[in-house]
């Protein structure tokens, strides 16, 4: 029952005890025992195995947006990083793309250099106004920039080059989207980062896993502005609720209206 609750291992607690006993008569109690001890276990805390995760503050992010933690009203604004993202530059013309690639790889962060693994590939264009933006049209990551350096040694690196080693037209949110929906999107999609752009398709940052974890939400947030959006939800499930209930109510009404008028003409055609 210990090491079931505990660790929250039932079947490999019951056929360790078995195997270790020798006798198939313990199946059912200990099998039992393992059961109760982790239904119990489960409404009291998390398993020692998810507690050794948060203590490592390993960036291990569950299947399911954490509904119980945080409200859905969380927006992409609240959790992205504060520093401005180190982008690479596509070479036009005769350009060398390896000088933005060692520019990219050179940038220190908190007074060293970055160790940053995913850069945001842009290209110059106009917007409808006229201005000259860097847009995003893919994202490199660092190991097979380096790749690509090794390989290209003493050759320049060409635009298509660096496309080819990048991922294209990669999903990009904005600061208005919602947290929990962007959560879906990196876990669906398997992904390592995901850009946030501005109006114009600019890179504004770029967002890793932990920027999803359920306690650094939590304590980016803060516990009086969960509290308005756990208010907020609230409130909007009561709507929700008042809503279905009377345009349950108008169909009904609709129904037996319809259900009359159809029996009156019935008697009068009779």
């Amino acid at each position: 029952a210990f090491l079931g609750g505990s660790g929250r291992v039932t079947l490999f607690t019951t056929v360790m005890m078995v195997e270790i006993t020798g006798d198939p008569v313990m199946i059912f109690p200990v099998g039992f025992a393992t059961i109760f001890a982790v239904l119990v276990g489960n409404c009291l805390n998390h398993g020692l195995y998810h507690s050794l995760v948060d203590i490592q503050s390993l960036p291990y992010l569950p299947d399911t947006w954490q509904g119980d933690q945080l409200p859905p009203g969380i927006k992409v604004k609240a959790m992205k990083p504060p520093n401005k993202p180190i982008v690479i530059p596509v070479p036009v013309g005769e350009e060398d793309g390896r000088e933005a690639i060692q520019a990219a790889f050179n940038i220190e962060f908190n007074g060293k250099k970055n160790d940053f693994q995913c850069f945001p590939l842009v290209k110059k264009a106009l917007n409808h106004e006229g201005v000259e933006k860097s847009v995003v049209i893919g994202m490199s990551e660092r190991k097979y920039l380096v790749e690509l350096l090794a390989e290209r040694e003493g050759r320049a690196i060409t635009e298509e080059d660096l496309m080819s080693v990048s991922d294209l037209y990669p999903i990009t949110v904005r600061e208005d989207f919602p947290l929990q929906a962007a959560y879906q999107l990196f876990k669906s999609m398997d992904m390592k980062s995901l850009v946030v752009v501005d109006d114009y398709h600019s890179p504004v940052a770029v967002m890793t896993r932990f920027a999803f974890l359920a306690w650094r939400v939590a304590e980016r947030v803060g516990p009086e502005r969960l509290e308005e959006l756990w208010d907020d939800e609230r409130e909007l499930r009561t709507q929700h609720s008042i809503s279905r209930r009377l345009s349950r109510r108008l169909s009904n009404i609709s129904i037996s209206s319809r259900r009359r008028s159809s029996s009156a003409s019935n008697g009068e055609s009779a």
